[in-house]
C-alpha cells in the first residue's frame, strides 16, 4: 500500500500546510487543560525545563496531538469494525481514545521526559543545535538516545499514571529494538504502537534524524508516508495505526483543498487591488 500521490501534490509549501494541520491540537478543545490536570506536577515541573520555542517542545506538543487523533481515528474504525481490536487492545483504545484522546495526548506530551530527566541528558538535548554530526559528543548523543524510552518511564514510575500509558513511553521506539531486544517486545503496548508512528512522521517532517543521529533534508509527505507504510508489519508499524494515519491525511488534504478551492472562487472576479487615494489601481498578478 502506498500514500495515493494528489493532483498538485510535492509542493513543499503545500505538504508543511498540511502537516502542519495534521499535528495540530486546534479542534481538540482543553486536551491540554486535562493534561495539566491528570499529569503530577513533578511531571510538568520537568517539562518546563524545555524552552517553548525549542524543537524539543515542539515535537512533545506535536506528537502529542497526533497521537490523541489517531487514537480517535482507531476508536471510530473500531465501531465501524468491532473486531479489528480485541481483548487488551480494545481495553487500552477505550481509554486511549475517551475524552477525545485525552490521554493518548498525555502520552505523546510526556513520551520523551526521559530527554531532560538529568543535567547530563538536558546537556546533551537541549544544547543540540541540530548537525549532530559536527558534534565532538554525536556518540554520547546516539547512546542518550538509546536510553531515554527507559528513563522516560523511571520518571513516571510511581506517578500514578495509568500503567498502559507508562508502557506506551517505555516502547515506543521498538521498531528500532530498544530499550529491550525485539524478542522481550512480542505484543508491544497500543499506546507504543500510536506514539512510535506519531513520534516517526513528526521527526521526518522536522528533525530529520539520518543514520547517525545527524539531521538529513527534508522529504516530500509523500515520500515519509511511503516510508511509514513500507515498514508495516513484523517489528515494524500496527498496519491499522499507520490506516488510521492514512485516513487522517487524506481528510486533512481534502479540508485543505476544498479551502484553497474556496478562496479562488472568492478572488476570481477581483480585477483590481483596492485604490487608496492618490494611487493608481495596480492589476492581481
Amino acid at each position: 500500500m502506498q500514500f495515493r500521490r494528489e493532483r498538485r501534490s510535492g509542493s513543499p509549501r503545500r505538504d508543511h500546510a498540511l502537516l502542519t494541520r495534521v499535528f495540530s491540537a486546534k479542534g481538540m478543545a482543553g486536551l491540554e487543560d486535562i493534561f495539566e490536570l491528570s499529569v503530577p506536577e513533578r511531571i510538568q515541573e520537568q517539562l518546563r525545563r524545555i524552552p517553548p520555542d525549542h524543537l524539543e517542545y515542539g515535537h512533545s506538543t506535536g506528537v502529542a496531538a497526533l497521537s490523541a487523533r489517531i487514537a480517535c481515528k482507531l476508536a471510530e474504525m473500531q465501531r465501524d469494525n468491532p473486531s479489528l481490536f480485541k481483548g487488551k487492545d480494545a481495553e487500552e483504545l477505550m481509554l486511549l481514545s475517551a475524552d477525545s484522546g485525552a490521554w493518548a495526548y498525555a502520552m505523546g506530551r510526556i513520551h520523551d521526559i526521559g530527554k531532560v530527566s538529568t543535567e547530563e541528558m538536558r546537556e546533551l538535548f537541549l544544547n543540540n543545535a541540530g548537525n549532530w554530526e559536527d558534534r565532538e559528543d554525536k556518540e554520547q548523543l546516539i547512546r542518550a538516545k538509546e536510553k531515554h524510552a527507559a528513563l522516560s518511564a523511571k520518571e513516571l514510575y510511581h506517578s500514578g499514571l495509568p500503567p498502559q500509558i507508562i508502557d506506551g513511553v517505555l516502547f515506543h521506539h521498538y521498531p528500532k529494538g530498544y530499550p529491550h531486544g525485539f524478542d522481550e517486545i512480542e505484543h508491544p503496548p497500543l499506546g507504543a504502537r500510536i506514539l512510535a508512528v506519531a513520534d516517526s512522521l513528526h521527526a521526518m517532517w522536522t528533525r530529520q534524524v539520518g543514520k547517525a543521529g545527524g539531521y538529513i533534508k527534508r522529504r516530500s509527505l509523500r515520500e515519509q508516508m511511503d516510508d511509514l507504510l513500507s515498514k508495516n508489519g513484523a517489528h515494524g508499524y500496527d498496519p491499522r495505526v499507520t490506516e488510521a494515519l492514512l485516513k487522517l491525511v487524506r481528510e486533512e488534504n481534502n479540508l485543505f483543498m476544498r479551502r484553497v478551492s474556496r478562496s479562488r472562487s472568492l478572488t476570481s472576479g477581483i480585477k483590481h487591488l483596492p485604490i487608496r487615494p492618490g494611487r493608481e489601481p495596480r492589476d492581481l498578478p
